[in-house]
Order: C-alpha cells, then sequence, then structure tokens
C-alpha cells in the first residue's frame, strides 16, 4: 500500500511452505520498507523465507503445527517437564531441541506423539504386556522425553513433579534403566505406572530421561504441577499446574486437528478415571493460559578461555594421595567412532577397569555448509580411584556436573569444546581445562556382559548414562548454535589414543534386561581387562599421557577470551539489519 506523505511502501507478506507432509509453518507479517527496487525487496524476503525456515525437509517428519495452533512433536529431544526459577517461583515449562536449540513452549501449546512403530513386546517382561515404548537411550526415529530441574539451583534443590491427573485410553508407564540394565523405579513408593496422584521427587537438579510405556492407542493427558522447599527453608513453593497432551499411535488420517481434541470414546474401555489427590498443604495455582513464553528459544553461550597455565600442562606430576607410577608407552588397542547427529544431545556409559590416571585422545570432523571438511583433536583427562578428586580445585575438577562433548565454529575453523551445565547460563570451555573424577561414587562390579572391558566382578569405575550424585555426567552435543548454523550432518567423534593402566570403553545402553548396546569407542591393553598396575592401596595413580603435537586449534589459540552471546535467530536478524542499512545508504530517499 502506497503512502501518501511519503514515498515509502507498506506490503503485507505471506510466506507458506508446503512440504510432502501437511501444512508446516503459515505466518503473516506486516513489513514497511523505504524502496526504489522490486528486486531488492525481492532478494530480502527471498533470504527471510530461508532463513526462517532453514531446510524445511530436515524438520518435517519431526514436527508439525496443525491447524488450531498447537505443535506436534514426534522424533528429536524433549525436556517434557522444564523446572526452572522465576522471581523466586518455580516455573514449569517444556523445553525442545526438535525445532530449535533449547526453546521454550507452553505445554498447552504442544502435542507429544508417541510413532506408531515404537510398539514393542519386549516390553512385556517389566509391564506385563506389549506397548508403545520410548526408551531411555535416544532412538533418532522417535521422541525422546525427559525432564530438566538444573534451572532451580542454588535456590532449590529437591523438587517434586506431580502428577496430579494422568487420563488415557490405557496405563503409562514411567521407570528407570540403570547404565548397566537394571530397571529402576523413579516414582515415589516404587511404583511403576504412572497414575493420578504419582510423585517422581528428583532429590538434586538434574537432567533426566526415562522409559515410558503407553499401553493403548489414542490422547493422552496429564496435569502436572513441581513444587519444593528453598534450601534455605521457608513455605514450599509451587509452579502453576500445566496440561501435556500426548498421542499415541497413528494421528488420525481425517485430520490433524483430531490429534488434539477429547478422546473420551477411545477411553471407555480401558481409561482411568480423575482422581484429585492434591496435597491440601499446598494450594493449587489456576491453570496456565498458554500464554508465549518470554525469551523462547533463547540460547546463552560464553565462550570461556583455559585457567592460566592450563594449556600443555604435564600430566605426570603427583598430588596428595597419589602414587607416582613408571611412564613409558604401554600397548593397547585402541578403536571406535561415533556419529552424534545433528542437533543431538547424548549420554553414553563411560567405563574404567582400574583406578588411575586416563587421558582420551579424541579427534572430531564436521562438514562445513560449503562441503569441506574440518576436524580438530582434544584431549580428556579423568582421574580414577575412591580417593580421586580429593583437594582438587573446582574450577578445574569436576566430581559431580553435567557435561557435553561437542564442538563450535570459529572463523571458519573447528574448535572442540566442553559444555559445562553446572552454573547457568551454560558455557561453553576447553575440555583440556577439565579434569573428571570418578571416585567411590562411581565405584561398582562389572556384571556379565562387559567381557569387553572387564570380567564379572571385577572393580569398575563408570559414569553411567544416567546422572548419579558424587559423579560427573560426561555426554555428547551437536548443538552449539555455531554448528546448528555452519555445519551440515553429524559431528564425527573418533578415538586416536588412551594413556592409562587399565581398560576403556564407552557404550550405549542396552535397553531392557541387556547391559550394554553398541560400543561407542574401546581401548583394551595387551595383557587383559585392567592388567596395568594401580597406585598403592587402590588410590589413584598418575601415568604418562603426553599432549599430541599434531592437535588442532583450541580455545587458548582463538585470540583469548571471545566474550561473544550468539544464537542462530539473532544472526539471521544482524545479516538482515546490514542488509537494509547497505541498501538505505546507496537509495536514499
Amino acid at each position: 500500500m502506497r503512502n501518501e506523505d511519503e514515498n515509502r511502501y507498506r506490503y503485507q507478506v505471506k510466506i507458506v511452505v508446503q512440504l510432502e507432509s501437511p501444512l508446516l509453518h503459515k505466518y503473516t507479517r506486516p513489513y514497511a520498507w523505504a524502496s526504489r527496487s522490486a528486486l531488492a525487496l525481492g532478494m530480502v524476503l527471498a533470504f527471510l523465507a530461508v532463513f526462517a525456515f532453514g531446510s524445511p525437509q530436515a524438520f518435517a517428519a519431526d514436527y508439525q503445527q496443525i491447524p488450531s495452533g498447537e505443535i506436534v512433536l514426534s522424533r528429536g529431544h524433549v525436556d517434557v517437564f522444564d523446572v526452572t526459577v522465576n522471581g523466586g517461583e518455580l516455573q514449569l515449562l517444556l523445553k525442545e531441541d526438535v525445532t530449535g536449540s533449547k526453546v521454550l513452549r507452553n505445554p498447552e501449546d504442544m502435542v507429544l506423539h508417541v510413532e506408531a512403530s515404537s510398539y514393542s513386546q519386549q516390553v512385556a517382561s517389566v509391564v506385563g504386556a506389549g506397548g508403545y515404548y520410548l526408551p531411555q537411550t535416544q532412538d533418532s526415529r522417535l521422541l525422546w522425553p525427559g525432564w530438566d530441574t538444573q534451572g532451580v539451583a542454588p535456590g532449590f534443590s529437591s523438587v517434586v513433579l506431580d502428577f496430579l491427573s494422568v487420563d488415557g485410553p490405557g496405563e503409562v508407564f514411567l521407570f528407570g534403566t540403570s547404565g548397566l540394565g537394571t530397571v529402576e523405579p523413579l516414582l515415589e513408593g516404587g511404583a511403576l505406572r504412572l497414575d493420578s496422584g504419582s510423585k517422581r521427587n528428583q532429590h538434586m537438579p538434574a537432567h533426566t530421561h526415562a522409559n515410558w510405556v503407553f499401553t493403548q492407542p489414542g490422547q493422552y493427558t496429564m496435569q502436572v504441577r513441581a513444587y519444593g522447599q528453598p534450601v534455605k527453608g521457608g513455605q514450599i513453593v509451587s509452579s502453576e499446574v500445566r496440561t501435556y497432551t500426548w498421542w499415541v499411535g497413528d494421528l488420525p488420517g481425517a485430520s490433524a486437528q483430531d490429534a488434539t481434541v477429547n478422546n473420551a470414546d477411545s477411553g471407555a474401555s480401558g481409561g482411568k478415571q480423575n482422581q484429585d489427590k492434591t496435597q491440601k498443604d499446598i494450594p493449587v495455582p489456576p491453570a496456565g493460559a498458554g500464554k508465549p513464553v518470554q525469551g523462547a528459544g533463547q540460547v546463552h553461550n560464553v565462550f570461556q578461555q583455559a585457567p592460566a597455565g592450563s594449556q600443555g600442562q604435564a600430566l605426570n606430576t603427583a598430588t596428595p594421595g597419589e602414587t607416582l607410577s613408571a611412564s613409558g608407552p604401554v600397548s593397547r588397542k585402541t578403536s571406535g567412532s561415533y556419529q552424534v547427529p545433528a542437533n543431538t544431545h547424548a549420554h553414553p556409559n563411560w567405563v574404567f577397569s582400574a583406578p588411575g590416571d586416563y587421558t582420551m585422545t579424541m579427534e572430531l570432523s564436521v562438514t562445513t555448509a560449503s562441503g569441506q571438511v574440518q576436524s580438530a583433536r582434544t584431549q580428556l583427562r579423568f582421574l580414577v580411584g575412591d580417593g580421586a578428586g580429593a583437594g582438587g580445585n573446582p574450577a578445574n575438577t569436576a566430581t559431580s556436573g553435567h557435561f557435553d562433548l561437542g564442538a563450535l565454529m570459529n572463523g571458519g575453523a573447528l574448535v572442540p569444546a566442553l559444555r559445562d551445565d553446572r552454573v547457568p547460563p551454560s558455557t561453553w570451555i576447553d575440555p583440556q581445562a577439565m579434569t573428571f573424577t570418578l571416585g567411590q561414587g562411581a565405584h561398582t562390579k562389572a556384571p556379565a556382559g562387559l567381557e569387553f572391558v572387564a570380567q564379572a566382578g571385577q572393580d569398575i569405575w563408570m559414569i553411567g548414562s544416567t546422572q548419579v550424585a558424587n559423579v560427573p555426567w560426561l555426554g555428547v552435543n551437536s548443538q552449539h548454535p555455531t554448528i546448528l548454523s555452519e555445519t551440515t550432518g553429524p559431528i564425527q567423534m573418533a578415538l586416536l589414543d588412551v594413556q592409562g593402566p587399565g581398560n576403556v570403553a564407552v557404550f550405549s545402553g542396552g535397553g531392557l534386561g541387556q547391559v550394554a548396546g553398541d560400543v561407542w569407542f574401546s581401548s583394551v591393553l595387551s595383557a587383559g581387562a585392567g592388567s596395568a598396575g594401580a597406585g598403592a592401596g587402590g588410590l589413584p595413580g598418575v601415568y604418562a599421557a603426553s599432549r599430541s603435537a599434531n592437535r588442532a586449534s583450541t580455545l587458548a589459540q582463538t585470540g583469548g577470551e571471545l566474550g561473544i552471546e550468539l544464537s542462530v535467530l539473532a544472526g539471521g536478524f544482524l545479516m538482515v539489519a546490514a542488509s537494509l542499512a547497505f541498501y538505505h545508504r546507496r537509495h536514499r530517499v
């Protein structure tokens, strides 16, 4: 529309992306332009379309937007119950990595889709019958739901997820699987079945995944709140009650809208009645109105340089309680590589067969948007043994907390990076600046089925696929904004070398009744499991661990502390602003 007072034009623009699947996005937004060139306008709009939707084919099978506005998530990582603190109050939302990275959503705006292909008879050994099964370990073909209470620290520690009502055509089961395949109850009272009135007491701030089983197809709804007592004491604080909707099995063929309507008929035969078991001493706030979440999709990225002197530090120096052992080459077989899919976060099991000091040399590779392969090397250090970590510096010694090995792009070069989630917001640091200590909390006995790393009954030290108190929790991550925006496909990780006294294996969980799944990386001493000498008295010894001279660029080589706040969205807006400024200078009105 022409503005008569100025040489300006106002456009109402609609961008529609039609895929082979149902309609993905349909947005209408007004734009005002000072322009004399339809070509320039077309170029900017083309950029907006590409930036706003990226590669729609990559997400088409993972989510869709149905006409009523709800978004259906069918695959990918979702923290269904994301608990944080907002102004001293607990806030319960949904956080997903399907449409972006750590996108915050009102639960009422979402539908969680459990694919029909998830049906398994294997779960009968746990729940008594077959069902639609979402495993604790990520399956890229399915939804991967969990919960995250890390955002309540430091004001809160223990937080309860209170399921006020659970309704649907069948039963719902929620349970954990230990890193070695043992089924573990997660609900109060040791229950496996998730009913109205069930509670999950998250005793420490953590990011958790579990096994979900739905016994019948159809729609399920859950009304949930989070409550807890502040660390400093005082009254119990409760979040709003939020409503979560699940659709199990094939989405109705007649209309995607059917996925969110009340499925009362399908629940007549086997559904459970709504039972109000609200605790009387905790007031129930009114349900949320589904307002947009402020700051949804924001990602904090502060790249920190390693502490001074940490780069190139010799690792064979004794500390109190440790015993120096002879350095020198150890004959071993090292192998394994793993692809971390794009926009993915996962946790394997890490097992060490003897106490001591280990250094793992890893090579990470990505393919850039221009098709070039970028590679870089880094190292992970582990002090293993019941006395490990005593007197360590918390700044560069991890005895607990959540970490992910990943990478970022800096000036077109790949830089290995370690995500540190111990203090929000998360920071990305040099992996070589951190030492992981596996003390008594990580000590267990190897069961049968781990013979590729340790004999049954042998002492092992382990980082499990689920978070454990007083043990650092190390995963892998391909979600850094620069990785999402500047590379295509997965991050390839390969184990090049291990220095240390015993065997090392990194493997996925084996699922129900299985100790181990796929082996990602392994390093086995030629003399057998755990045959190298350990420090005296079972304390961690320190072994030769020279740094690789071929290590590619590190955070310390990127010019010091970058102090850059990045996100894909912000980067896109900056490019648009720069384009408009350039055009305005050339075509002044």
